[in-house]
Order: structure tokens, then sequence, then C-alpha cells
């Protein structure tokens, strides 16, 4: 229950804050000529990758499930696989949607304000005033340091190619009639919250910068 909690308040969280605030750093059109078009784009794909990896997460929480009722009633190995093909195949799905996002901001133009105040950006102060994981906390901010913005989106890619590659391994192992091991499981719900809290407090960064930044005073013209 407590695990269904986090995860419920997680996803509430995650989607309130990934749309507007993800892709606020993209310029305005008329400041470099990106345009809305583009940052429409990268929102949509990012809500579609967000949703995709949310389901599958969902696929695993069951599959979790399985194994803890499998401890007293046996392991369903067709269940069990046909759950691992469930949330890989929506993981895919949720990776090639973040692979677009990152192809398009690997390539947008960026509202200098806001990436003055990432610059900035207090980490610290966010994760003692929202008492905030500091280790995760710490490697948001040496990738925006070291990658910006781009290399966030980029590891997001790469740590679903990670978990999908899990995945696939574990269900060539139940066509096998091998049943996932609880250690398997536990390395892949593992690697399920990572991602998600990762996720989260960039989340949590662009939405305070992006807070920052509308409330900075205007510049009075000549």
């Amino acid at each position: 229950m407590k695990i269904l909690t986090f995860v419920v308040t997680f996803l509430a969280a995650l989607l309130l804050l990934a749309p507007a605030s993800q892709a606020a750093w993209i310029a305005n059109e008329g400041d470099t000529g990106t345009g809305e078009g583009v940052k429409n784009q990268v929102e949509g794909f990012i809500i579609d990758g967000a949703s995709g990896f949310l389901k599958s997460y969902s696929d695993i929480l069951l599959l979790l499930n399985e194994s803890e009722i499998g401890l007293r009633e046996g392991f369903n190995i067709a269940q069990a696989q046909q759950l691992i093909e469930s949330a890989l195949n929506k993981l895919v799905t949720s990776k090639e949607n973040y692979s677009r996002a990152c192809d398009l901001i690997k390539e947008a133009e960026f509202n200098q304000a806001w990436l003055q105040r990432l610059k900035a950006f207090d980490f610290a102060g966010l994760t003692v005033g929202r008492n905030l994981h500091p280790t995760m906390m710490r490697r948001v901010d040496s990738l925006l340091s070291t990658s910006g913005v781009a290399g966030v989106y980029q590891k997001i890619v790469t740590d679903l190619k990670d978990i999908i590659y899990g995945l696939q391994q574990m269900r060539e192992n139940c066509q096998k009639n091998m049943l996932p091991g609880m250690e398997d499981l536990r390395t892949l719900y593992q690697n399920y919250s990572d991602f998600m809290l990762f996720g989260y407090y960039s989340s949590l960064v662009f939405n305070e910068v992006k807070i920052q930044t509308l409330h900075m005073p205007s510049r009075k013209k000549p």
C-alpha cells in the first residue's frame, strides 16, 4: 500500500509539472525564431513518453504483485510473460517519444533568461527546502552543469534503453519457462524507481526556474 500511495503521489506531481515546465527553456517565437510549433512538439513527445513509461511501470507493479502472490499460490508464468511483454512494448514506445523530444531539444534555440536562471539555480536550497534525496539531486545538478538541458533528456533515453534491455532478458527467460528471480525483480523495480525520481527532480528544477523567470523584472525599452 505504501508503494502504491507513493506512485500515485508521484504520478500526479509528474503529470502536473512536465508539460509546461520541461519545454519552458525553448525560446519563444519572435525571440530567436524557434517558434511555438517546436515547443508544442517537444511537450507532446514528453507527455506521450511519460504516459508510456507510467503505463509500463503499472505493469511492473502488477508483476511484483504476482510474484508476492506466487509465494503462496505459485508464480503464474503465463501471467508474468504477458505483463513483461506489455511493459516492454509500452516502454519501447516511451523511449521512441523521448528520443524524438531529445532530437528536437538538441536543435532548439534556448530562452537566454531561462538558461541564466538555470545556471545560477540553488540546487542545495531546493533539496533542503523540499526535503529531497541529496544524492539524486546532485546527479541532476551535475548533469545540467556539464551537459545542459539536452544532457538530461539524453540520460532519460539511455536509462530507458537499459531498462528495456533488462525486460528483454526477462522475456527471453520466461520463453524458456524460467521465472523471474526475486533479485531480478528488485533490480527492475530499482531501475524504474530511479528513473522516476530523476525525472521528478528534473521537473522540479525546471518548474522552479520557470517560476523565477516569469517573475523576473522586464527590461524597460529606452
